[in-house]
């Protein structure tokens, strides 16, 4: 197989098979006083490396003989230090498998979409398209730490969601740019070396992302939910709910109030009545601590909530939830 990387000839390498290369990127890594930069290549379902100084004294080593990458715009070297073990960081090179997003640290490879599973899973209704999986795309962002995923779900034929992986905080969260999806991403630098991330959108656009206070003249959605908790860890108590707390980073602008809703019992429907809103101001402080108090009955409790802005560059910072519930009684209700 013959391989270019970076518009460089790499002369004649032999991978096992005569199937093609998919994609491919180098990686720098250390090791005690040693430093080397590592060529990954993929096929769809395999991985390799090639060490070596010269293409007369190379090794090829394989990796994986069952994950590959399957959309080789997905594959983007992470070079902020990603923390593999406590007290030690690496350079890591992401791609999208066929079972989800892989991380590589020229060690180990490691599946970092668990949190989000269910668009890898070939039964949800959340899946991506599979026969589409070839068309998504990813970027990263040096500056946030984020690695930008694009994928197809449902029926579409091109990236309609967009997941951001926090490298810092390794976790999952959804963007999402009102009826735009981004379908491409990438980072520019100015005369001065500073960062800038654009995106170019499915109607033809390039728009500059994580600036101002609004995107392409829309209004920014803010969101969260917590997950269903049990409060007591116990599946045969009901309890009641009977006050929220939220603190946050308090707002000089914006006049708008988070929204605060209740889901009992996993339902879809948020409870009644609804909690009052709760403003975000709290003049001559940094931050605000409002509390509500709420009468909801349940086995589990799950919150959400929500603030929608134009004049803020961060429309919400919420730093701490809490609440007190009251054990009620057994639960002997069948859904």
């Amino acid at each position: 197989t013959a391989c270019v990387f970076n518009g460089v000839d790499s002369g004649t390498l032999t991978f096992g098979g005569m199937r093609d290369l998919e994609c491919g990127a180098t990686l720098f890594t250390r090791y005690g006083g040693s430093i080397y930069e590592n060529l990954i290549v993929c096929k769809k379902n395999e991985t390799y490396l090639v060490d070596g100084t010269s293409f007369d004294d190379y090794i090829v080593y394989k990796i994986s003989s069952t994950r590959g990458c399957v959309a080789p715009l997905t594959m983007k070297v992470c070079d902020t230090g990603y923390e593999v073990a406590p007290g030690l960081t690496k350079h890591t090179l992401v791609w999208l498998s066929t079972s989800g997003v892989i991380m590589f640290d020229a060690n180990s490879m490691i599946e970092i979409s668990n949190d989000i599973g269910d668009r890898f899973e070939r039964k949800t209704d959340t899946k991506i398209n599979f026969t589409y999986s070839h068309q998504s795309a990813a970027f990263y962002d040096s500056m946030m730490g984020g690695y930008h995923l694009l994928i197809a779900t449902g029926s579409s034929k091109y990236p309609n969601e967009e997941w951001v992986y926090d490298l810092v905080r390794k976790k999952w969260f959804q963007i999402k740019r009102g009826a735009k999806y981004l379908w491409c991403g990438f980072e520019v630098d100015d005369s001065a070396g500073n960062k800038y991330v654009y995106g170019g959108t499915g109607d033809g656009y390039l728009e500059r992302l994580e600036y101002g206070t609004t995107f392409d003249g829309v209004s920014i959605a803010y969101k969260f939910r917590l997950p269903d908790s049990l409060m007591n860890m116990s599946w045969d108590s009901r309890k009641e709910l009977r006050q929220i707390r939220l603190v946050g980073v308090c707002k000089t602008t914006s006049s708008q109030t988070v929204l605060c809703e209740h889901f009992a019992d996993g339902s879809t429907t948020a409870s009644s009545p609804a909690v009052y809103a709760i403003p975000q101001t709290n003049s001559g402080h940094r931050f605000y601590k409002w509390s509500r108090s709420v009468s909801y009955r349940g086995n589990t409790h799950s919150l959400q909530f929500s603030i929608t802005t134009s004049d803020e560059t961060i429309g919400l910072q919420p730093l701490f939830v809490a609440g007190t519930f009251k054990v009620i009684d057994p639960d002997l209700e069948s859904q």
